[in-house]
Parts: C-alpha cells; structure tokens; sequence
C-alpha cells in the first residue's frame, strides 16, 4: 500500500470514529492497554441505527461511501458494498463470533472475535467511564495496526482546541478541533462534532490534511438516525450457507 493511500486511510478512520471502527478492530490483533487523551467521552447510545455517510477529495477525484451501521449493546451490524456486492458484517461479542456475509450471494464465513473491553448488565457491572474510554482507545489502536507500517510518523505539535457549540442535523453537538504539525510540513486538522443529547455521539467529523503536494479531506455525516433496532438484525438468516474459505470481493 502507498504512503498516499495509507495517509487516505488513516484519515478515514479516524474522520469515521469509534462508531464504525469495531468492523476493523474485529480483524486486528488486540494490543496491550495504551495511554490516551481524549478530547470528549467517546461514548454512543446503546442502541441505534444509522447510516454514514463518507465523502473523500483530493483535489483530482472524489467519492462517497455509505455505510448502514447498528447497534444493539454488544451486538454489531455494519452493511456496505464493495466489489459491487453487499457485504454485511455481524459481531456478536456476548457469544464471542464474527459473521461476514455476503447478501447476494446467501452465503456467511464464520470467526471468533475478541471479548470487550466491558461488561453487560446481566454479566456484572457497568463499565466505569474511564475504564470505557481506555477501552475504545485499545479498539482504535487495533484498528490502526495495519496501517502503522510506513505511517507511524508522530507530530511535532499537536493542537486541541473547543469551539462554540453546533447544531448539525437537528442534534446540539459539542464541538472539537484538533491540529497537527509533522516534520515534513504536512498539516492535519480535524474537527469532531459529538451530539450532547445521544451520548457524546461523533455524528459529524471532518478531516483535512494540508501538504505542498496535496489537500485532502474527508467528511462523515450520519444520517437517518433511530434509536431502535430489529433483533433479528444481529442474526444470520438460517437459508444462508456456511462458507469456511469464502473471501471478500476484490476491487
């Protein structure tokens, strides 16, 4: 993988948030605990349903994604088309297994995924909200594992900074900016805007980064936003077929 769309993929996750990093995390070796500031709780209502939505520009091409993502406690469900197939991703964390499916196909690869970082109500006592917040921030360094080779430049400086508050879709959101500075000049800036009302929810961020060669800059939205969600969301339906060695589609 280039620099470049290692940079673009970097920039992705961190504009796409918490919310959405379980379906890589899933994937990725779980690190030991890390140490990190966090500019606002990075907590998300307990249910919900939504879609996100993500714009990449880089000056000569740009793209949208979607992304519909659930929520039920532990229980995690991501649907996207890659490959011109839709692929849905399930990640049962109180029975301990990740499900990839592929919706056209009606077939489903089966693994085993990691335990959280927290637990249930029924299975002992709620996690505290220091003890949350470390846990997101090992899922997030997970998720970044595989794009640390050749990226792991730290900045020089970095910059945090609150701005005045924001409605964005109709939510209060809290807003934070963060900059910062690398050795090669490179600039990055991002702005996150967390609604007070569903739990500090990233539901807009927008990301930039700013070189002498290139400006990027990728924007998430979630849209279409319900805190309800079907059981059976979380299910594989049973006319699906288990597939052992079934891969997802290359581009």
């Amino acid at each position: 993988m280039t620099r470049g769309r290692k940079l673009r993929l970097a920039l992705f996750l961190n504009a796409l948030g918490a919310a959405m990093l379980f379906a890589v995390a899933c994937h990725a070796p779980t690190k030991a605990p890390v140490e990190e500031t966090l500019d606002a709780p990075t907590n998300e209502p307990e249910t919900y349903a939504a879609t996100i939505v993500c714009s990449i520009e880089d000056g000569e091409h740009s793209e949208v994604t979607e992304t519909r993502v659930m929520r039920a406690g532990d229980l995690r469900r991501a649907e996207w088309t890659e490959g011109g197939q839709r692929l849905a991703l399930i990640t049962r964390y109180d029975t301990g297994k990740t499900y990839l499916l592929n919706l056209d196909k009606q077939i489903y690869s089966e693994t085993d995924s990691a335990v959280p970082e927290r637990t249930s109500a029924k299975s002992g006592p709620a996690a505290t909200p220091k003890e949350s917040a470390n846990a997101e921030a090992n899922r997030q360094a997970s998720a970044m594992d595989f794009v640390e080779d050749d990226f792991s430049e730290a900045p020089l400086k970095v910059e945090n900074r609150t701005l005045p508050d924001e409605y964005v879709a109709n939510q209060l959101c809290q807003v934070f900016e963060r900059h910062s500075a690398f050795a090669d000049g490179r600039i990055e800036m991002t702005k996150t805007f967390r609604a007070v009302n569903l739990s500090g929810l990233a539901v807009k961020t927008e990301s930039e980064s700013l070189s002498s060669h290139q400006h990027l800059k990728i924007t998430t939205e979630w849209r279409d936003l319900k805190l309800a969600v079907a059981s059976e969301a979380f299910n594989v339906p049973t006319n699906f077929k288990l597939v052992a060695d079934w891969h997802r589609p290359t581009k």
